[in-house]
């Protein structure tokens, strides 16, 4: 047994700790009474009293003697279609090689719904009609419901938007656009649901569902119920920072943005990913985010309100503390 572990503790692993939402689950895992948690990435980071191991996690040996004292992995890892194939068949391979059946917490994503409109809950069809990472997300997800079917105890959480401080997607990336003139209102391409969850809610979930070992896999969506449509998200954000009044953005100005300007901005990105580049305050729209701005689709997430309890971040509040953020780190 761990030094750490009173025989009523759990020892949770979070793979991909030191990512957006993986901080987030970290922290409040370590604020949570009889838990000890262990951050697991590839690189190494300094994470305060937190215990860290510098992990491969698609490497099944070294997940296997990482799990040997665990009691729950919560699963946080992302990257191309492979990684997150490799990764889920490493989790599930490492949990399967322990003695004790180990809890797998797995972070999927609504893009298992593919291009699908209207309101889907849990029992509607996941559809690989999407990108890349939607396939990729429904393999994993298969993987990781194979080992609830051979008896293990698993949980996955098919994520909306997330949005809150140190969100690079949903806030800062939102708030230099809307900032730059480049978005605004977007008539009927903007129509759709953000589907936003702000990423206080994912770590809500997760130590709610950290006690139940349960046999089986559990399918939970998460989106808030109050998400708003995106075009009132980017009205309410541009308020918020002063970007008034808010621009009428045509069909044409978007149409530009994803198909000619996008592009070489992306590479861009990717060069100052790599550190080849200064890492300016780029912001690329491709077609992927357009046609994800007028999906009509609906994430019905009344399942783990009911099963779990959990209660949502009202979207003013959440919209209030991602603000502060985004004003903190970009009005110097």
């Amino acid at each position: 047994m761990d030094e750490r572990t009173t025989e009523n503790d759990v020892n949770a692993l979070v793979l991909g700790g030191t990512g957006f939402v993986g901080r987030v689950i970290t922290k409040y895992l370590a604020n949570t009474p009889g838990v000890n948690v262990t951050v697991a990435a590839r690189r190494k980071v300094l994470t305060d009293d937190t215990e860290f191991l510098q992990l491969d996690g698609t490497n099944t040996d070294l997940l296997t003697k990482s799990l040997s004292d665990m009691q729950v992995v919560v699963n946080c890892i992302t990257g191309s279609g492979d990684v997150i194939r490799e990764n889920a068949s490493a989790v599930v391979e490492a949990c399967r090689n322990n003695e004790s059946r180990i809890k797998i917490i797995h972070m999927s994503s609504m893009a298992v719904y593919g291009n699908q409109q209207g309101h889907v809950n849990e029992s509607t069809s996941v559809s690989d009609d999407g990108n890349w990472y939607g396939k990729a997300k429904i393999d994993a997800e298969n993987t990781i419901g194979s080992y609830g079917e051979s008896g293990g105890s698993s949980t996955i959480l098919r994520i909306g938007c997330v949005y809150g401080p140190n969100s690079a997607l949903w806030v800062d990336r939102v708030g230099l656009l809307l900032r730059g003139g480049r978005l605004g209102d977007l008539g009927t391409l903007g129509d759709g649901w953000s589907n936003l969850v702000h990423v206080d809610d994912i770590a809500k979930a997760v130590v709610l569902d950290l006690s139940d070992r349960s046999t089986g896999t559990r399918t939970y969506n998460m989106s808030a119920p109050d998400s708003p449509r995106w075009n009132d998200y980017f009205k309410d954000f541009s308020l918020a920072i002063g970007r008034t009044p808010i621009k009428y953005k045509t069909s044409y100005a978007m149409a530009l943005e994803s198909k000619v300007i996008a592009p070489p901005l992306k590479a861009l990105e990717r060069l100052a990913s790599k550190g080849l580049f200064f890492p300016l305050k780029i912001q690329s729209m491709p077609p992927s985010l357009l046609r994800l701005w007028c999906q009509h689709i609906k994430l019905d997430s009344a399942k783990i309100s009911a099963d779990l309890g959990l209660e949502w971040t009202p979207y003013k509040d959440g919209l209030q503390n991602s603000i502060a953020h985004f004003k903190l780190t970009n009005d110097q």
